[in-house]
Order: structure tokens, then C-alpha cells, then sequence
């Protein structure tokens, strides 16, 4: 990690506690607000993609169908795509501005905090789901050998 000199006070900045980062911060913050723009941007695509993939409308009956295993997965990355392009913007406030680092820095973290949670919250979602199937191709799967069982026995 770079040795980065610490923050401080903004001169003549009205309010206490007002701070500016310097111009080595600045840069590791600027560029740290465009990988995320660049990431966010692209999950969105990706989510967005793989989601039209998924989709189909069904010949002669009109009927649109989504994918309800991979379709919820799609939209999570699209909304957490979103809260990553919002955080950048964020970052990018702090490079940009003057007097309001703290506040925009905070602003950043509460945005990436969110879209750690709705991730968490997703997968965790996702692997209960995938725990249920599991557990209902092992029910069937045991049904249908005691089924044929029964037939050749």
C-alpha cells in the first residue's frame, strides 16, 4: 500500500471539521471511482444481456416467460451494478469538490454498503433455493427408486 500523507483542514472552509484530501489521495480516489464506474457499467450490461438471453415468448400462445432460476440473478446484478455506478459518482464528488471530502466519502461507503447487503442478502437467498432443489431431487429420486422397486419386485 502506498505511504499516503494524511488529510487535512481546508483553509478559510466554512465549518468545522471541513477536509480536503491531497492530490496523491485524490488521484488513488479518482481512480478508484473509475474502475467502479467501469464495473458497474458492466455488470449492468452483463445482468441486462444475460437476462434478455433468458427471456422467450412462447409461439402462437403470446406468452412472455423469464427463467426463474437465472432471471432473479440477472436483476440482482443490474441493481447492484447501479448502487456501483452511483458509489463511483460519489468517489468522483470527493476528487472534484472542495471542502465536502468527508461527506462524499461517506456517501460513497454508504452506497457500497448497500450493495454489499442486497448481494448478501441474494446469494444467501440463491443458496437457500439451491438448497431446496437439491433436497427435492433427493426426495424424487428416492420416490422413484422405491417406485420402480415395487414394480420389479
Amino acid at each position: 500500500m502506498q505511504n499516503l500523507p494524511t488529510t487535512s483542514p481546508v483553509q478559510g472552509a466554512p465549518g468545522a471539521g471541513a477536509y480536503e484530501f491531497t492530490d496523491a489521495q485524490n488521484k488513488v480516489l479518482d481512480r478508484l471511482a473509475s474502475r467502479m464506474l467501469w464495473a458497474g457499467i458492466i455488470q449492468i450490461v452483463f445482468g441486462a444481456l444475460q437476462l434478455v438471453g433468458n427471456c422467450s415468448i412462447q409461439s402462437g400462445g403470446g406468452k412472455f416467460s423469464i427463467s426463474a432460476t437465472s432471471g432473479p440473478f440477472y436483476i440482482v446484478l443490474i441493481i447492484v451494478g447501479a448502487m456501483l455506478v452511483s458509489a463511483s459518482r460519489s468517489f468522483k464528488r470527493v476528487v472534484t469538490t472542495q471542502g465536502d471530502d468527508i461527506k462524499h466519502l461517506m456517501a460513497a461507503f454508504s452506497s457500497l454498503s448497500r450493495a454489499a447487503l442486497v448481494e448478501i442478502i441474494s446469494f444467501i437467498i440463491i443458496g437457500i433455493f439451491a438448497l431446496l432443489l437439491i433436497i427435492l431431487l433427493i426426495v424424487l429420486l428416492v420416490f422413484l427408486a422405491a417406485v420402480f422397486k415395487s414394480l420389479l419386485g
